[in-house]
């Protein structure tokens, strides 16, 4: 029963995100861009976040909006590369550390 209820509020919460606060996001989005402010780094970040996390249901919500679409896109795929390289460089630091300590 609770798991159901988690469900549901789950949805529930999905729902508003894509209909109610995705919109608000882009429409905010267009004011930061035209007044050129330091806070559209950190909305685009936002986005971006919610985009891999939702990637399907922002696609269906942004199919009207492709030009934000493609750069949630390309900066998910940029994020992803980060990330891999942050791994790979933590890895060789480790080994680099681990070598020089047997040494």
């Amino acid at each position: 029963r609770n798991v159901h209820k988690i469900r549901l509020l789950t949805k529930i919460s999905r729902k508003h995100l894509m209909e109610i606060v995705i919109p608000i996001i882009c429409n905010l989005k267009t004011v930061l861009e035209g007044s050129h402010s330091p806070l559209l780094k950190q909305l685009m970040q936002y986005l971006g976040k919610i985009f891999r996390s939702y990637k399907s249901e922002v696609q269906e919500h942004l199919a009207n909006n492709p030009i934000l679409l493609q750069e949630l896109e390309y900066d998910t795929r940029q994020y992803e590369k980060k990330q891999k390289q942050k791994a790979r460089d933590s890895i060789l630091q480790a080994d680099v550390v681990s070598n020089e300590a047997a040494a």
